[in-house]
């Protein structure tokens, strides 16, 4: 069983939910999770089987936030693979605060972080001065 969602987590589903509903297509994300055994293939079955896009992102929101950090984590480097502009939005890439700051981007861009050290490192580089 996977451990809850870390807060950090939680904040970074809640911050980009309606970003992400608008915008992210479960029909990439959910083969790599699936492969991953994060969704049963029942699962699946269930959030396509919605009609409306939007509804379907909701519901694959709500599951991911259900299963905890092993999903989220799988998620996010998911989105790093198939949508890296979403990813981008849920790091706050572009906001002022920085790591340090211990701000909400600090802990979103943490949480990003820690589900993206599993099969590889990735190099995640603050531009601001």
């Amino acid at each position: 069983m996977s451990m809850p969602l870390m807060p950090s987590e939680r904040l970074c589903l809640k911050r980009t939910r309606q970003q992400l509903i608008q915008s992210l297509d479960v029909t990439t994300i959910l083969p790599p999770l699936r492969a991953g055994r994060h969704f049963t293939v029942e699962e699946e079955q269930t959030i396509l089987a919605d009609p409306r896009r939007r509804d379907r992102v909701a519901l694959f929101l709500d599951m991911v936030a259900q299963k905890g950090t092993d999903a989220f984590k799988a998620f996010s480097n998911a989105l790093a693979d198939q949508s890296p502009h979403l990813y981008l939005i849920m790091s706050e890439w572009d906001k002022e605060d920085n790591f340090d700051s211990g701000g909400p981007s600090a802990s979103c861009m943490y949480a990003l972080l820690c589900g993206s050290l599993g099969d590889r490192t990735r190099l995640v580089i603050n531009f601001s001065l």
